[in-house]
């Protein structure tokens, strides 16, 4: 059976595997930090996401609340489904 240490390893080899585990570490740590964002902005923000047609992709918990709407029912949708009747679209003219 084939047995070897780092010794064993050319130096390429070795700085290699040091790139890959830092990477690596790189990654999870990115991973973290991300995760911890996306759980304060959930916590404290009305998110969504939408692509460049303004299709919803995405949404937040709060956002939900807020539009009375569940995540399926938003998913797929554009921001219009929203719209409360209240302001002429005028208002939305002006605004945008």
């Amino acid at each position: 059976m084939f047995e070897s240490t780092l010794q064993d390893l050319p130096w390429t080899a070795i700085l290699l595997l040091i790139a890959i585990a830092l990477l690596a570490y790189r990654n999870i740590l990115t991973g973290v930090r991300l995760k911890t964002l996306k759980q304060a902005i959930d916590q404290h923000a009305i998110y969504s996401r939408t692509d460049a047609k303004g299709v919803i992709r995405d949404v937040n918990t709060n956002f939900e609340k807020v539009s009375g709407y569940n995540r399926d029912e938003l998913i797929g949708q554009d921001h219009r489904m929203l719209n409360s009747g209240y302001h002429e679209g005028t208002f939305f003219d002006r605004m945008w």
